[in-house]
């Protein structure tokens, strides 16, 4: 994120260890206050748990989008392996919908 905004140069160590060091320390804190606000380690669970949920599909067909838009050529497997990724991306979709649809109806 701070590369595409050209807010830091990614390639040099020493510009990144600040950026680092400020997410990690925003994280901890965001994770404090959260715990602070829920008072529920076990609601925590559940909110990360739905999170994870909804950034499972988006996270498969990113998988797929690069692999056919920018794999190098020299590196394509084999067309089974293609179907397989195709099948995994679709089975994370259809577990992770279900998922959704089972804690919206139990609401």
């Amino acid at each position: 994120l701070l590369r595409v905004f050209a807010v830091t140069n990614y390639r040099h160590h020493k510009a990144r260890i600040p950026w680092f060091r400020l997410f990690v320390i925003m994280w901890i804190l965001a994770y404090t206050l959260t715990f602070i606000l829920f008072k529920s380690p076990v609601a925590m669970v559940i909110v990360g748990g739905v999170a994870q949920t909804l950034m499972l599909p988006v996270i498969a067909f990113t998988v797929v989008y690069l692999r056919h838009r920018h794999l190098d050529r020299r590196l394509q497997p084999e067309r089974w392996v293609d179907a397989l990724l195709w099948i995994c991306s679709l089975m994370i979709v259809i577990v992770s919908s279900y998922t959704i649809i089972r804690i919206i109806l139990d609401w």
